[in-house]
């Protein structure tokens, strides 16, 4: 969906764009935002449009940084990634990998990015730890005074 000349010619996403199907009753309007660090605002602007989002990820290259801020804007606006491996015919057609090697590296992948949402929801799960044990000395401290 890279329309731009200068899109073409780097081979990069770098203006979000979107199409829309129809499925029975159901319309589909997919968002094509870039991955590139430097345009991460894309990223946003595209993700609060959003009910859902895939998380394409290159099974060469693995996570990078913008994988990190993509996660981070989804749990930001609620969504829920689905995480898709890119390129996984590298693994085989420019690597070389063994069956055994090649599924390694996708595990790792899939390990890391488990983790990275998994970080988000422990600190949501300590900042919600913090405000009620924060309530309960309020209550104690209310409750001592009366």
């Amino acid at each position: 969906m890279d329309y731009l000349d200068e899109e073409q010619r780097r081979a990069i996403t770098m203006k979000s764009s979107f199409i829309g199907l129809q499925y029975k009753e159901h319309s589909i309007n997919l968002i094509d935002s870039p991955g590139h660090m430097d345009f991460c605002s894309e990223v946003s602007t595209a993700a609060r449009l959003s009910d859902g989002g895939l998380v394409l990820v290159d099974a060469v290259e693995g996570v990078h940084i913008q994988t990190y801020a993509v996660l981070s804007q989804a749990w930001i606006d609620k969504l829920i990634p689905c995480l898709v491996l890119n390129k996984v015919d590298r693994l085989i057609c420019e690597l070389r990998l063994s069956p055994m090697e090649a599924y390694n590296r996708l595990l790792r992948i899939v390990h890391e990015v488990s983790g990275i949402v998994s970080t988000y929801k422990l600190e949501k799960y300590l900042s919600d730890v913090d405000s009620v044990h924060f309530l309960e000395m309020k209550c104690v401290q209310y409750n001592s005074e009366i």
